[in-house]
């Protein structure tokens, strides 16, 4: 191990490793899941780069050089509420932190919140609750750049708060949102700010069922940095953007009757299989992408009209759709006879 690395045996016992807290490099299944809550000093002071699973194996295929904790817990019946302080100091490095099988995550909010200053990376699969980022949630990962969630058989909504003294910039960093196979979802925000998405540069939506629309208008115009953007396998969606309004939403749509919507920074559009999908936005209003390079639309049968006009794709590099969709549209306004 060069004095520097080491990489745990499946038997191991954790007791071999407490006397080497020289180590800079460690990678490591602890099964035992009580090793959350037991205090062992020193253990893991030096390390500049590890991977920790706990409990259930769960296997990912992960940089080496990277800071990541992994909670499996699909053989327990509780989660932490409270841990040793060789897995807070572990935690408060961590860059990348994978929550597996929780049937309740408002555990993680009863966790100090100064535990999670460094996370950028969230991954969140097959859990329990209606909502996964409620307002305490949020508050907690003030640098979260990358969120997925996946498998989540119960969840109706995403992002949800019922506080309106959430602070319009809670997730200042967050620049991509993965989501997929979520059988019940119905929204990803519900009583959020809408400006708290205005960094978001990616988001990918696969089999989401449930889902009639993406987004409301108040927050369609708060994405000037989106740059990509792909829904796939949304089987129930008949629009991107409604205008239909949510009594929880929070007053910030000074510009929601603007005369037409712009993404400016968009680069990549992609509407795959949405065989319900009758428009991009209801009601039909002007929208712009002055930067879209790629537009992708395939087995969108409903779907009679590009996004916008073809003299406004200007920019377009690459475009691919079904050939019979293609040979029906009317090149002077982008509709289908």
């Amino acid at each position: 191990m060069g004095g520097q690395r080491v990489a745990c045996r499946s038997f191991a016992n954790m007791n071999e490793f407490l006397p080497l807290y020289y180590l800079t490099t460690l990678e490591i299944h602890i099964e035992n899941f009580n090793f959350l809550f037991k205090d062992f000093d020193k253990f893991g002071e030096d390390l500049k780069n590890f991977i920790i699973n706990v409990g259930a194996c769960s296997r990912f295929s992960l940089e080496p050089e990277t800071k990541a904790i992994i909670i499996d817990m699909r053989n327990e019946n509780i989660a932490p509420t409270s841990i040793g302080n060789w897995a807070k100091a572990l935690l408060k490095r961590t860059q990348e932190l994978r929550l597996l099988n929780w049937k309740d995550l408002q555990r993680v909010e009863k966790l100090n919140a100064e535990i999670f200053n460094c996370l950028s990376m969230l991954y969140i699969d097959n859990c329990g609750n209606k909502t996964v980022c409620s307002s305490n949630f949020q508050k907690r990962f003030v640098c979260l750049d990358f969120l997925q969630v996946n498998s989540c058989l119960e969840l109706e909504v995403v992002f949800h708060s019922d506080d309106p003294n959430l602070e319009k910039f809670v997730l200042p960093c967050l620049e991509k949102i993965n989501l997929e196979n979520l059988p019940k979802l119905i929204s990803i925000w519900k009583g959020i700010d809408p400006n708290v998405f205005q960094n978001l540069r990616f988001l990918s939506l696969l089999d989401c069922p449930g889902l009639l629309k993406l987004f409301k208008r108040a927050y369609a115009e708060t994405l000037k940095q989106l740059y990509c953007l792909k829904i796939q396998n949304c089987v129930r969606m008949i629009t991107v953007i409604s205008d239909d309004e949510d009594n929880n939403l929070l007053a910030c749509r000074q510009s929601s009757h603007a005369s037409k919507i712009t993404f400016p920074s968009l680069k990549n559009l992609a509407l795959l299989k949405l065989p319900n999908l009758t428009s991009f936005i209801q009601p039909q209003t002007e929208v712009e992408f002055p930067s879209l390079d790629r537009l992708s639309i395939k087995h969108c049968p409903k779907l009679k009209q590009l996004p916008c006009g073809p003299q406004r794709l200007s920019t377009l590099n690459k475009l691919e759709v079904d050939g019979i969709w293609f040979e029906e549209m009317t090149p002077e306004d982008g509709k289908i006879n």
